[in-house]
Formats: C-alpha cells, sequence, structure tokens
C-alpha cells in the first residue's frame, strides 16, 4: 500500500500521474489521504508500506520524517527535476530503490 499527493499546479499532477501508473501496477494500491505529516506516521505505525510526494514544505513533513525515520524506515530526497519539484520518500529499506526508481523522471 503506497501513499503519496498530488499538486495544485495541473502540469505537475500530470507528471504525478505518469508516476502512480508505474507504482500501482507494483503495489497492492494507491492512497491519498491529504496529509503528509499523517501518511508519514502511517507508514511508520505500518498502515502503509510507503509513501512518496514531490512539491511539499518542510513544515509538512518534517516531524513525520522524523518519526518515520525512527521507525526504522528509509527516508530519501527526490531530486528536483525540469519537470517537477524537490520531494520525499519514505520506504522499507528492501521496497526503497525500486520505488525510487519508480517514481523518479528518466
Amino acid at each position: 500500500m503506497v501513499a503519496t499527493g498530488f499538486s495544485y499546479d495541473a502540469a505537475v499532477r500530470a507528471r504525478q500521474a505518469a508516476a502512480v501508473g508505474r507504482v500501482l501496477p507494483r503495489a497492492r494500491d494507491i492512497r491519498r489521504a491529504g496529509s503528509a505529516a499523517l501518511d508519514l506516521c502511517w507508514c511508520a505505525c505500518g498502515r502503509y508500506d510507503a509513501y512518496y510526494e514531490r512539491g511539499l514544505h518542510a513544515w509538512d513533513v518534517t516531524a513525520g520524517l522524523l518519526i518515520a525515520s525512527g521507525a526504522g524506515l528509509e527516508v530519501r530526497t527526490l531530486a528536483a527535476t525540469d519537470s517537477q519539484p524537490d520531494g520525499v520518500l519514505v520506504a522499507p529499506a528492501g521496497f526503497v530503490e525500486e520505488l525510487v526508481g519508480l517514481v523518479t523522471d528518466d
């Protein structure tokens, strides 16, 4: 189960939809709760398996990233691209590299 969020900018959302299209066949399902902090905490407690999102602010994720890291999840930064802002990704060590590959623009 992978959680994510989406930009309000239509052009960015189109790129995010492409990433979801790559993730969905490999995941049990996709969830969108609307709160990065909540999604990160739900990863930490095992409700979600992973989370990624781009275009967040520090106040959206800082506490949640600390909680997820403390729960033993890998925390990665998604570098900004020409078409998307930077972001974060949190997943168990055995799944993090595959998910990074799925959500990163080629």
